[in-house]
Parts: C-alpha cells; sequence; structure tokens
C-alpha cells in the first residue's frame, strides 16, 4: 500500500522538486505553503510522514509539529532547516521528530529520510499490534482458566472494557429473554453503583441485538449504543455488550478484540460445563444414581462452616435396610442391587427437591434435610419408613419383595454442631431401632413408635 506524505514548504520550485521524487517512489504526495494550510490538510486526512521546513511563513515547524501531534501522535515528522545548528536540531526530535535535515536537501536524501521514517514507523505498529495480541492472548488465557462462572463473567467484563476501551462493558445472560447483567466493568469514570444495579431494567432484547431503552437515566444514554458480541454456544444465552462511549463506533482492531474474547469465553463455558459433568460424576453413586458418601461429607462441612446470621439448622437421617443380607442370600447379589436402585427411587419420591439423598454404603442411606427443624424431620421419616413398608420391590424380576427399614434423626445443631458426632448420633439411633422393632424411627435420644 502506498504511503501518504505531506510536504510542507513555502518555497514552489522546492516543493515541486521533493513532491516529483516521492511520487516517482511509489509514494501519495499533498503539498501546502504554510503551516495553517498543512493543519488543515493533516485534520481532513490522514498521512504516514509530514515533511516540514523549519522556517514557515507565520506558524514555524516546530509549532507545526506540536500541533499535529495533538491529534495525529503517531505521524511520522521530518523537519527541514537552513539552520545549521545543534540547538533547534535537538528541540526538533525532542518534540518527536523522526530526522532533522540541514539544507540544502537533495531529493535523493529527503527520499532515503521518508523511507526510513516509514520502515520505522511499521516496526514500531508490528511492536504493538504484538504486544497488543500478546496481552488479549493473555486476558483470553485467564479467561479460559477460570473454574468458576462468576469469575468468568468478570474477567470476560474487565477484558471487554480494556482492549476495546469502551466506557462500559457488560456480561449479559438470557439475551434473547429478560436479560440479566452478570458483571458489570466500566474504563471511563465511575458510574452510580445505583444505575449498575439497575441495569437489567433498561436492557431491551430483540432477536439479534441489545439496547437501553428510552427510559434509561442520560448518564447511561451517554455511553452510546452498545456493540453486542454473542458468546458461541449451544444455548446461545449469553452475550457481551461494549459501550463505546464518547466514540461513535468501535474500530476495526477493536471489534477484532471482542470477537476474539468471546471466542474463549464459549471455551471457557464448555470447560466449565465438562468439569461440572466431572464432578457431577465424582459425587454420584454408579449404582442407585444418588449422591455418594464424598458428596455428602462436602454438604455436612458447607453447612456447618456458615457462621452467625448465615448458620441455618438441617435434619439427617440415617437409615438402613432391615433384612437386606437375607435378600442377597436368597436371591443372589444381583437381585440385591436391583432392589438398592428401587430404594433409591422410593426415597427420591418422599423429599423435597432441595434436599439431599445419598447412598452411604452397602445397603445405608443418609438424607440431608436443608432448614428442616426435628418435627418436620421425624414426619419425612416415618414418610419414608411408612412408604417402604406397603412398596412391593421387584415384582418382575423376582416377584415381588417386601422389605422395611430403621432410620435415626440427628438435628443441627440441637444434637451436635460437629460433623463426625452428628452422623455418630444418627447412626447410632437407627441402630436404636434395628435392635429393637425395627421398621421404627428413632431421633437421637429418644424414640417415636412406627
Amino acid at each position: 500500500m502506498a504511503s501518504r506524505i505531506l510536504i510542507v514548504e513555502d518555497d514552489v520550485l522546492v516543493q515541486n522538486l521533493y513532491a516529483d521524487h516521492l511520487r516517482s517512489g511509489g509514494h501519495l504526495v499533498e503539498v501546502a505553503g504554510s503551516g495553517e494550510a498543512g493543519i488543515d490538510i493533516l485534520r481532513s486526512k490522514r498521512f504516514d510522514v509530514l515533511v516540514a521546513d523549519m522556517i514557515l511563513p507565520g506558524m514555524d515547524g516546530l509549532d507545526l509539529l506540536a500541533e499535529t501531534r495533538t491529534f495525529d501522535p503517531d505521524i511520522g515528522v521530518i523537519i527541514i532547516s537552513s539552520l545549521d545548528m545543534v540547538d533547534p536540531a535537538v528541540r526538533a526530535i525532542k518534540a518527536g521528530a523522526f530526522d532533522y535535515l540541514v539544507k540544502p536537501v537533495d531529493p535523493e536524501t529527503l527520499g532515503i529520510s521518508v523511507q526510513r521514517c516509514i520502515e520505522y514507523r511499521g516496526l514500531l505498529w508490528e511492536n504493538i499490534d504484538l504486544k497488543r495480541h500478546l496481552a488479549l492472548s493473555q486476558a483470553g488465557a485467564r479467561i479460559a482458566a477460570a473454574t468458576e462462572l462468576s469469575r468468568v463473567y468478570h474477567l470476560a467484563a474487565e477484558a471487554v472494557a480494556m482492549h476495546m476501551d469502551a466506557m462500559l462493558a457488560l456480561v449479559v445472560s438470557d439475551p434473547v429473554g429478560q436479560p440479566m447483567v452478570r458483571s458489570a466493568v466500566g474504563s471511563g469514570p465511575p458510574l452510580d453503583p445505583a444505575l449498575i444495579s439497575r441495569l437489567d431494567e433498561w436492557l431491551l432484547a430483540s432477536e439479534s441485538t441489545i439496547e437501553l431503552s428510552s427510559k434509561a437515566p442520560p448518564a447511561l444514554r451517554q455511553l452510546g449504543s452498545p456493540l453486542c458480541l454473542q458468546v458461541p454456544g449451544p444455548n446461545q444465552a449469553l452475550c457481551l455488550l461494549a459501550f463505546p462511549g464518547g466514540k461513535r463506533h468501535f474500530d476495526d482492531a477493536a471489534q477484532r478484540a471482542g470477537h476474539f474474547l468471546v471466542q474463549h469465553i464459549g471455551q471457557a463455558l464448555q470447560a466449565l460445563d465438562k468439569l461440572e459433568a466431572a464432578q457431577h460424576l465424582a459425587f454420584i453413586d454408579d449404582l442407585t444414581q444418588l449422591f455418594n458418601g464424598r458428596y455428602l461429607h462436602r454438604v455436612l462441612d458447607r453447612f456447618m462452616d456458615k457462621k452467625g446470621s448465615s448458620a441455618q439448622a438441617f435434619a439427617l437421617l440415617f437409615m438402613d435396610l432391615d433384612g437386606f443380607k437375607e435378600v442377597n442370600d436368597r436371591h443372589g447379589h444381583l437381585v440385591g442391587s436391583e432392589l438398592l436402585v428401587e430404594v433409591a427411587g422410593v426415597l427420591k419420591s418422599c423429599v423435597r427437591d432441595g434436599d439431599i439423598a445419598v447412598r452411604y454404603g452397602g445397603d445405608e442411606y443418609v438424607l440431608v434435610l436443608p432448614k428442616a427443624d426435628q418435627e418436620t424431620a421425624l414426619k419425612v421419616a416415618e414418610r419414608i419408613r411408612g412408604r417402604l413398608e406397603q412398596h412391593v420391590f421387584l415384582t418382575s424380576t423376582a416377584g415381588g419383595i417386601r422389605l422395611t427399614a430403621s432410620v435415626g434423626v440427628a438435628c443441627y445443631p440441637q444434637h451436635s454442631s460437629d460433623k463426625r458426632q452428628l452422623l455418630d448420633l444418627a447412626d447410632h439411633a437407627m441402630y436404636r431401632g434395628k435392635k429393637d422393632t425395627k421398621n421404627s424411627v428413632y431421633l437421637a435420644a429418644s424414640k417415636v413408635e412406627a
């Protein structure tokens, strides 16, 4: 691509001499006879190199250089002067000039200086692009490595605000229904947190975009129309919104950065889905598809770790099947395993959605009932005991089997605030029932008749 060069020189003969030579080298050249005329041209068009005489009518070369830097800091500048002195040369270089040439300057020398300036600027831009790409890649890697969904949301908004230079970046879920802001990060002056907290109210979603409604406060509407970047994924339920602020729109580089980031966010979400699936398998009993003992201890640790007002009561039910050994001895272990699966189905039908059913080992089951007091726990335990007593198991494979269960109940923090002790209390209550009547519900330290 040809480079664009502006020559600001009040001597028309010199103007033409320099311009003709540079044009013969394949450059696009324009000329101006004064600093003011040069500024007008520079403000209306983009140039790669400015060649300016030091002494000009009105605005001199250094003033022209300083003024140009205010609106085009990346342009390469070559100053030509008849003053063969160190001081003006030093001032020109300090002001940002690439080169300082002393008259008389033959066209070939100017051509060499211009070419060196273009090549230098090319290297600078390559270096800048490499740094930007490296920073962008590092941001994408941080997003992809996040192991919590909230962390992915925050890093995504942070990266969009930084690498797209967005005044406000939002991560929005369910973009085709009721948009919900998951994270908000700004690169400009801080916005009122009260506005940020109510952003959901002012986002309107259509099939392919999201906009601020007309009811949004002026402080938000001044951020401009957002660029909506859809995060790739099977459910298409997440997007990034980047608000340009004072800019009318995002340039190509910013949009490329945004599309690069959404790809990494999509990868991070896929990785989290796989991680969640792997964790789910690690906490699930292979036979019954209930939770396993590892998950039980994790849940109890989480519940018991809460302090103060965040702590909440829960109940623990420890259940053992009565006579399960005889089933195995009579029908075999395969039938016994089928029976355990069917028992798990009965347990699921007796508890709430938020309750946690666990196969603890063998024919032992544990249920955790969040926010359940002693009275509720006893009712649930009795419901389970009664359902098992009435149920006929394996009617198609073993001709129908009946069995009962003994259940022990302990409550947190009423009976204990220690995990191991709470499990032991529920276990001992269950064994008291097995040694007594079986088919019963026992509360830690007291019996409830079946």
